[in-house]
């Protein structure tokens, strides 16, 4: 009795998630009050609106409770009978049906009572108000956890872990999600819209907490940039899942940066050419692995961007984001974008786009205009030509920004053949 329900945007009432903000109520209050004839005056105490209306959703929604058929079904044995049992009846649920996750992390916390609330909710509220909530998920955190528990104490069966395991395990899992976010941060991916394989959160979060120092190292940055250029962890399961392996299993931080570069082709990144940013017949609304790039790019020294606008955020900042640079933009096409506060887009966007109005009034640098790989539009560039204009000549010059960076990242493994060596070693 003690969940916890709210209504969704059509009133609905549903059950609440642990991160809601908004009103809601236990469902053993409101079967006390609905008892007491008290139900409306239980909504309004907790924060819904007196209305008709949603009065009787929530009494529709206390009969369907009570008049809910629930299967009982008596076994032997210990709990993973039982606990089998539940998974495999809700399996064939069609409506809030728990996810696998969802049940490891309830059997763990059976163990240790605080885990869900003092350690998982918060990793995922942080991640969340850090703009990251898509690439830590619950299930991305349960398989860390999962990962620092010992394999006799892993899944179905964590019904033998004792308390203080699961609790070494929940803070390792709480400290490093804070560093997995501050390191993607300090390298530009500071929004899910921005992170194209978002499996790498689990090899950084198993890496910093086997090697904290590894999180000062520009090893692992450079190693997002090579699995974004050659999109190597789409449609490769086999790719993410082997570099997990190596950094759960490896020695020391040499032999795991040996081990994860060996997953890689050899050399430097490949040439990064105009076509790469072309659009294409199916273009996603995500900005994949162009929108990653450039947001590494703009993070690093051969980039470095402040915002059209405001003279002193420069990126990384959450405050800058991915916004149009046009009317007629195209989802997720990097020429039609850039990096800008709410300020400058509303400059911007009040032009019709980044027109020689929009320019004048902002008044970028030669400096702002490189970083952004932006041109000073010509005085006659319509607002309705502007979608054709940038990608005609900002193309070329994203290429060569992104292409510029990738030379620096270099190789994390030699060539067959020879080659120059790379401006950074193995680590930093």
């Amino acid at each position: 009795m003690g969940v916890m329900l709210t209504t969704n945007r059509r009133g609905e009432v549903v059950i609440a998630e642990g991160r809601h903000r908004g009103p809601q109520v236990s469902l053993a209050d409101l079967l006390v009050a609905s008892e007491q004839k008290a139900l409306p005056e239980a909504l309004a105490k907790a924060g819904f609106p007196m209305t008709d209306a949603s009065a009787l959703e929530f009494d529709h929604f206390l009969a369907d409770v009570l008049n809910a058929q629930l299967l009982l079904e008596w076994l032997p044995d210990d709990i993973d009978d039982p606990f089998l049992a539940f998974k495999r009846h809700n399996s064939r649920a069609t409506q809030l049906s728990l996810k696998q996750e969802e049940l490891e992390l309830s059997l763990l916390a059976s163990c240790f009572g605080p885990l869900l609330r003092n350690y998982i909710d918060p990793a995922l509220d942080e991640a969340a108000a850090q703009h990251l909530g898509k690439a830590f998920t619950r299930r991305r955190l349960n398989n860390a956890l999962q990962l620092m528990l010992p394999s006799d104490q892993r899944k179905l069966n964590a019904v033998r872990a004792d308390a203080e395991t699961v609790e070494d395990a929940a803070k390792r899992v709480r400290q490093v999600c804070p560093v997995v976010i501050r390191y993607l941060h300090e390298h530009g991916l500071v929004h899910d819209e921005v992170i194209s394989a978002p499996g790498v959160v689990d090899i950084l979060m198993a890496l910093f907490d086997r090697v904290p120092h590894a999180s000062a190292d520009l090893f692992p940055m450079r190693w997002i940039a090579h699995i974004a250029a050659g999109n190597l962890f789409f449609g490769r399961p086999s790719t993410a899942r082997d570099t997990l392996n190596v950094v759960l299993n490896g020695g020391s931080y040499e032999q795991i940066q040996a081990g994860i570069a060996a997953l890689v082709p050899p050399g430097r990144p490949a040439p990064y050419t105009e076509e790469r940013l072309h659009p294409t017949p199916k273009q996603k609304t995500s900005f994949g692995t162009n929108g990653t790039l450039f947001s590494m790019t703009s993070a690093h020294p051969v980039g470095t961007m402040r915002d059209l606008a405001v003279d002193d955020l420069w990126h990384p900042s959450p405050r800058m984001r991915l916004r149009p640079l046009c009317e007629e933009h195209i989802a997720g096409l990097m020429s039609h974008y850039t990096f800008m506060t709410d300020t400058t887009f509303e400059i911007i966007a009040s032009h019709g786009g980044w027109t020689y109005a929009a320019a004048e009034e902002l008044k970028p640098d030669d400096d702002a205009l490189a970083a952004h790989c932006l041109l000073l539009p010509p005085r006659q560039l319509q607002p309705k030509d502007v979608a054709d204009w940038l990608q005609e000549n900002r193309t070329p010059l994203l290429a060569q920004r992104i292409e510029a960076f990738l030379d620096d990242v270099g190789p994390l493994r030699d060539d067959p053949e020879p080659t120059s060596s790379a401006p950074w070693g193995p680590g930093r």
